[in-house]
């Protein structure tokens, strides 16, 4: 007797893929030295988590913002094979510097629309970008934007938004 099994594949949501993603990030971070670890260890355990996890982002970064220059953003902990990163962008140039002078969530499903495109790769096609806030609520400061691009259009949305503020608050709450 003779036994076909079909394929059977399991799509994973994109919600219930950042609740994984976000367990395990906790579990990375805690191996990492919890909350005693440096916010540069943390940054980069938040990108290798994300990249392994998201194949179809070939950007994970951050741009910081110093304390004694707070007109550029400088490059952070990232992940990437093939995306070079800008070494400093000023604040309202790019995404990245749009986030960071607006204080808000930047999506772009097609960056060749953008005027206010920076480009570090001809690959990318959409992006988002975070703020990253440090102190309390009343007294919250921008500290850093977590950047990430596609090679893919529309790859971004607001789910991606939630999920990814999820993460970061593992980092900074």
């Amino acid at each position: 007797m003779e036994h076909n099994e079909s394929a059977c594949t399991i799509i994973e949501t994109k919600e219930a893929k950042y609740q994984r993603v976000y367990k395990e990030l906790q579990t990375a971070l805690e191996e990492n030295g919890g909350d005693s670890a440096s916010e540069q260890v943390k940054q980069k355990t938040l990108c290798q988590v994300v990249s392994t996890n998201f194949k179809d982002f070939n950007f994970v970064g951050f741009y910081d913002l110093k304390e004694e220059d707070n007109e550029k953003l400088y490059i952070g902990e990232f992940v990437s094979e093939l995306v070079f990163p800008c070494g400093e962008i000023k604040m309202g140039k790019g995404q990245c510097g749009q986030c960071a002078s607006e204080m808000r969530v930047m999506i772009a499903k097609n960056v060749k629309e953008l005027d206010n495109y920076i480009a570090c790769d001809d690959d990318t096609q959409s992006e988002i970008v975070l703020p990253c806030f440090v102190g309390s609520e009343q007294n919250r400061k921008l500290r850093t934007v977590l950047d990430i691009d596609s090679p893919n259009l529309g790859t971004f949305d607001e789910e991606d938004q939630q999920g990814l503020n999820q993460l970061i608050s593992l980092i900074y709450p």
